[in-house]
């Protein structure tokens, strides 16, 4: 950024069209009495102004700060989006059979939280998970390679789900076509459980989360 640091610099980069993290990058000047007070206020907390008489430091510091407020952004979007995943019921692991169902199950990819439905291979929606057990510990989410017990409303085993079946996360379509618009909100591995899941709601609707 060439010139002073005004507020209406801020406005510039709060409307950038990209998630944050968003920073102006100011070489050597001052940032105005305007832009100051704006920083201070809740409407542009994502916004961080660096400003530095050394332009390596400045970048140096961009660098760091770009990797801690990604880590938070992605902590948010993990809270709040229903993120793909895969899972295993696992055979002889039905603790108990419905209201609710408990079984066992391995976390084959991407990730499983509590209040997520699942989405079975024919296009079935079916159950929402209660809790997550790991061992002795109760837990909001499970990752893979894990082996959890999971309670799950509205099903009963041997109807709509069985001992060996294999079960998706039911992402909703408007949040499937964000994960897809938006490179690097998934890993790898994610991203190639929500391909799995889009062939499967292709079925049925062509262009789904296209």
């Amino acid at each position: 950024q060439a010139g002073n640091t005004r507020r209406r610099d801020l406005i510039a980069a709060k409307n950038i069209k990209q998630p944050p993290p968003r920073a102006p990058l100011p070489f050597n000047v001052k940032v105005l009495p305007d832009a100051q007070e704006a920083l201070g206020t809740k409407e542009y907390e994502d916004i961080k102004v660096l400003n530095f008489d050394i332009i390596y430091n400045l970048l140096d510091e961009y660098e760091e700060w770009v990797k801690v407020k990604s880590s938070d952004v992605e902590k948010q979007l993990r809270e709040t989006m229903t993120f793909p995943g895969k899972a295993l019921l696992m055979p002889d692991h039905v603790f108990r059979t419905h209201k609710p169902a408990i079984v066992g199950m391995r976390i084959l990819g991407g990730r499983l939280r509590t209040d997520q439905k699942f989405l079975l291979s024919d296009g079935r929606v079916v159950g929402q998970v209660k809790s997550i057990r790991k061992g002795e510990e109760s837990v909001k989410e499970a990752v893979p390679g894990e082996e959890v017990a999971v309670a799950i409303d509205e099903v009963t085993i041997g109807r709509q789900l069985d001992q060996g079946d294999i079960v998706y996360v039911d992402v909703p379509e408007g949040e499937a076509r964000k994960f897809f618009r938006t490179p690097g909100i998934l890993n790898r591995d994610e991203l190639e459980v929500l391909n799995e899941v889009q062939r499967i709601k292709m079925k049925e609707t062509r262009f789904w989360a296209m």
